[in-house]
């Protein structure tokens, strides 16, 4: 079974000049706003400048992860997590690219799960 093609100018009429999808499946987003991030772990600290990111498709773990948040956290927390990148990133992504990228992450989810939970 061939792979969906993520139809990027139904997600937003911008988001094509940002948006890549991938032979592999992934969907790269170009960020219009690059950040930088200091990322602190056991090796110590470094200083990492984002002006990508490379989302792939998400599994059953990323979607019982997302199963009792609101609908923006489920969102941020599928960013980072399909991205590969700490939860910091979200915080400091640019807020159009933010959006972009939550809405490149939602068009991988049926419609019905998009939004999260809803109350």
């Amino acid at each position: 079974m061939a792979d969906p093609i993520i139809d990027v100018s139904a997600v937003d009429a911008d988001a094509a000049e940002y948006v890549t999808s991938n032979a592999d499946g992934t969907v790269t987003l170009t960020l219009q706003f690059p950040v930088a991030a200091t990322l602190r772990g056991p090796l110590g600290e470094r200083a990492e400048t984002y002006d990508h990111l490379t989302f792939r498709r998400p599994n059953g773990a990323d979607l019982r992860k997302i199963g009792s948040l609101d609908a923006i956290s489920a969102s941020a927390l599928l960013v980072c997590r399909l991205a590969g990148v700490p939860d910091k990133v979200f915080d400091v992504l640019d807020g159009a690219d933010a959006m972009r990228a939550s809405e490149v992450v939602a068009d991988f989810l049926p419609s019905s799960r998009r939004a999260g939970k809803t109350s």
